[in-house]
């Protein structure tokens, strides 16, 4: 069979991250716009048990397969990277309030991503990856401060803030966790299997929190949109991204996510927002702008794409050299393709 081959290169990749964020970003306002007495941590629940059904289904229906074994300790983990990531940030939510647990978690995200990115993946922090990164949590920091949100009282409490930092940092432990399991497995078949898990996990909370928002054409509404697009989708897209992103860069670029927030809630729920908030979104905006800048003026013998084929979608890894692929310095794999599909 002739084969379309398709290079994935890191700019789109970011595109993709950044999609990504632009849709978890749209999370809390249609939270916001739910029914009455909606329960955070029985919708987080429900969006890991929707988007991994969803996933898995589609992982299926692709009838892709995976030559090459799976890791007996990554996949356990990032399960449970996924879980502690959204207990720690609802419980977050509920401790200290939204903007000091979102800022805290989105702020400080990049910063354990870049850490872990250099010790688990050997992933060298590129130049662009500072500048920009700062630039960005000051934007966050400013947008925290920019915008007067009806009804939420910002209060700094320790153990809320303690929260919010287990939660930065599970979700940059998944992130690297995906971002090394896409390297050897098709994304869809990774998030299927790291959700199916997640949700034998968080299935028996459903038990213990209240679920009578649910009996509304409303709640089953909100459910789905968070669980099939904020979920099942963006998570596909994201970890499509990550097979030529590094996990730092990823870290940064998915601090869009809380700028994006402030936008929907401006167009959405009349939100104000001031100067500085207005300032925080330039800034994040200049960040995401100069690490995508960057990627394409990067010359092409230092980023060599990830490639793909269309549609068997097989990776061809014979004669990579080490370090080749972004962040990437693992010794070449084996010749046969780590998956196709049949």
């Amino acid at each position: 069979m002739n084969e379309l081959r398709y290079r994935q290169t890191e700019a789109q990749g970011i595109l993709l991250i950044l999609l990504t964020s632009l849709i978890w970003g749209t999370t809390g306002t249609v939270q916001t716009l739910g029914p009455a007495g909606i329960d955070p941590i029985a919708v987080g629940a429900l969006r890991i048990i929707i988007g991994g059904a969803l996933i898995s289904a589609r992982a299926y229906r692709m009838r892709q397969r995976s030559t090459l074994p799976w890791s007996r300790t990554l996949l356990p983990a990032g399960t449970l990277f996924v879980v502690i990531f959204q207990f720690a940030f609802f419980s977050a939510v509920r401790q200290t309030g939204v903007v000091v647990a979102t800022v805290t978690t989105i702020g400080t995200t990049p910063v354990f991503a870049g850490l872990l990115a250099s010790v688990f993946l050997r992933e060298k922090l590129r130049p662009v990856w500072f500048p920009a990164t700062a630039i960005s949590i000051v934007g966050v920091i400013l947008l925290a401060g920019g915008g007067d949100v009806a009804g939420v009282q910002v209060t700094m409490d320790r153990a809320g803030i303690g929260l919010a930092l287990l939660a930065a940092g599970a979700y940059a432990a998944q992130t690297i966790v995906i971002r090394r399991l896409v390297q050897d497995h098709p994304p869809e078949m990774v998030m299927g299997r790291l959700f199916l898990l997640a949700s034998l996990v968080v299935a028996p909370v459903l038990i213990l929190r209240p679920l009578d928002w649910l009996h509304s054409a409303h709640g089953v509404g909100t459910v789905l949109y968070l669980g099939v697009v904020a979920t099942g989708l963006a998570y596909v897209l994201f970890s499509r991204g990550l097979r030529s992103v590094g996990g730092a860069m990823a870290g940064t670029v998915s601090l869009a996510e809380p700028a994006a927030a402030a936008l929907f809630g401006f167009f959405l729920l009349d939100e104000a927002v001031s100067l500085r908030g207005a300032l925080g979104i330039t800034a994040i905006a200049g960040a995401l702008l100069m690490v995508t800048v960057a990627s394409l003026l990067r010359p092409s013998g230092a980023a060599s794409p990830v490639p793909w084929r269309v549609p068997m979608l097989v990776q061809e890894r014979s004669g990579d050299q080490a370090g080749e692929y972004p962040g990437s310095p693992a010794p070449p794999m084996r010749e046969e393709a780590p998956y196709n599909r049949e």
